[in-house]
């Protein structure tokens, strides 16, 4: 029976995607980007987990890019650029506003739960959207774009 090698190919074929979509910086385009994310991760076999994992870390990609680097500016563009190749997804996000300073993401770090004194009231509510996404990647890395702004790329290996 041959079904079963066909399906696998076409499987695999189907890993080799790349979708660019452009967005502006209005947090009302965030859910769009998150509802097409999780619609390339699943056709390419993503696990379900994996997916939730992505779709968060994007969502706070972008919400950095609308208020750090466009400081809430609703009109600017943003590229999201994801790629998948057999078991690896990375997901590109660009912008033309304010860069990272050097060594934020280096720095960034979740806060540890751990102590006797530890009570929820010291968590931060925000701020930590950098954390969280260096955290749950397989590879991050941020750079500088010589005609402004950053590009930040996250990678997954499922």
């Amino acid at each position: 029976m041959n079904n079963g090698q066909a399906s696998g190919t076409a499987a695999l074929a189907e890993r080799n995607t790349r979708l660019t979509i452009e967005i502006t910086s209005d947090p009302r385009f965030v859910r769009l980007a998150a509802g097409a994310t999780r619609g390339t991760c699943g056709m390419v076999g993503v696990p379900g987990d994996r997916i939730d994992t992505i779709e968060l870390c994007l969502v706070e990609a972008l919400n950095n890019s609308i208020q750090h680097a466009y400081e809430g500016r609703s009109d600017e563009p943003i590229e999201i650029e994801i790629v998948a190749i057999a078991h690896e997804i990375s997901i590109e996000v660009r912008d033309r506003g304010r860069s990272l300073p050097p060594g934020t993401l280096e720095d960034a770090a979740l806060p540890s739960p751990d102590g006797p004194d530890r009570a929820l009231a010291d968590i931060p509510e925000s701020g930590m959207g950098l954390a969280i996404i260096k955290s749950t990647t397989d590879a991050v890395s941020y750079r500088c774009r010589a005609e402004g702004g950053g590009t930040l790329r996250m990678i997954w290996r499922f």
